[in-house]
């Protein structure tokens, strides 16, 4: 994610959250997990949320195809680093990306 002169890290994730804010509802992960960058590629990579109420394999496949879009936005570097997220899609679809 690239950030211009005067534009917080905080703010930019801001932005990009509210973009795909549609989608993040969707998801039915709680808007606290998504506001910080930390705990949603937290959430990514351990499979569940900091406080173990939302596990992503108890996500609906219509709920993880929204994760998935979200993922797509808010984090652009290499998905396959998401370990759990990773994982979760290929044992869900049978496919990496």
């Amino acid at each position: 994610m690239a950030f211009r002169k005067g534009h917080s890290r905080h703010s930019v994730w801001a932005r990009l959250v509210a973009a795909v804010a549609r989608d993040a509802a969707a998801t039915g992960v709680p808007a606290s997990e998504m506001a910080s960058e930390a705990r949603f590629i937290d959430l990514l990579t351990c499979g569940q949320s900091y406080d173990g109420r939302h596990d992503l394999r108890a996500m609906s496949d219509e709920q993880f195809l929204a994760l998935e879009r979200v993922a797509a936005v808010l984090h652009q570097d290499s998905q396959d680093a998401l370990v759990a997220f990773s994982g979760e899609r290929l044992r869900r679809f049978g496919r990496y990306g």
